[in-house]
């Protein structure tokens, strides 16, 4: 069982790299530590962040997304997922079950309960920009996380998305982006942002403590 948990380590990647910058930076790691609050906008599946609470635990995490069949556990590439951590059903969701089962071969410590669970970890199947604008102006989250979702839409309404996430993160709260950036890939399927777009959304931050290109996908963590 360890032997898995440790070969699947980099499943993790979000996860791990917020780990990594929480670690190498005192002032963000004491800000998280006091309470870690995520807003998770086109989340597909939450296996980064429950990873994550083993290490800084989350007092909220809400999942947005508009579809239903969600695969709770990291995609498999070449390393084998035990038979008990196939994708659930459209049906199945999220349940508590599947948790004790991404526990058991990933977790550290003791598993939630199942009350725990269910009432840190929430999801709702909506559009990201209707949530944000039915979202109560005092509703604020230490860590917003917008990706693989921005480059799907089209710029006015993305754009309109990454603003309104803006005005619900806490001081000194954090944002995490990923989207493809067109110099990198191309398809039909998706709108990727341009290099000089990217740096317009650099400067909605005021400070940058993260900023990548990797595997066509720009991704950058800023403070508001």
């Amino acid at each position: 069982m360890s032997e898995i948990r440790e070969a699947n380590i980099n499943k993790f990647p979000i996860g791990n790299k917020l780990m990594a910058l929480f670690n190498q930076n005192s002032t963000l790691e004491s800000f998280i530590k006091k309470d870690l609050s995520i807003l998770d906008l086109g989340f597909y599946e939450p296996s980064n962040f429950i990873y994550l609470n083993y290490t800084y635990p989350i007092s909220e995490y809400m999942g947005i997304d508009l579809k239903e069949e969600i695969i709770y556990i990291p995609r498999p590439d070449d390393i084998v997922i035990p038979e008990d951590l196939v994708p659930g059903t459209v049906e199945e969701k999220f349940p508590f079950n599947r948790y004790l089962v991404f526990h058991k071969y990933y977790g550290m410590g003791e598993p939630l309960n199942k009350n725990k669970f269910e009432n840190t970890f929430k999801f709702i199947y909506i559009d990201a920009l209707n949530y944000l604008t039915e979202l109560p102006s005092h509703k604020k989250f230490s860590l917003i996380v917008i990706r693989d979702l921005l480059h799907l839409l089209d710029r006015r309404k993305a754009t309109e998305i990454l603003d309104k996430a803006l005005q619900h993160i806490k001081t000194d709260g954090l944002i995490y982006l990923q989207f493809y950036i067109e110099e990198q890939y191309r398809s039909k399927k998706i709108n990727p942002y341009s290099l000089e777009e990217s740096e317009s959304i650099l400067m909605k931050f005021s400070k940058i403590h993260l900023k990548e290109i990797s595997n066509g996908k720009m991704t950058i963590l800023g403070e508001k």
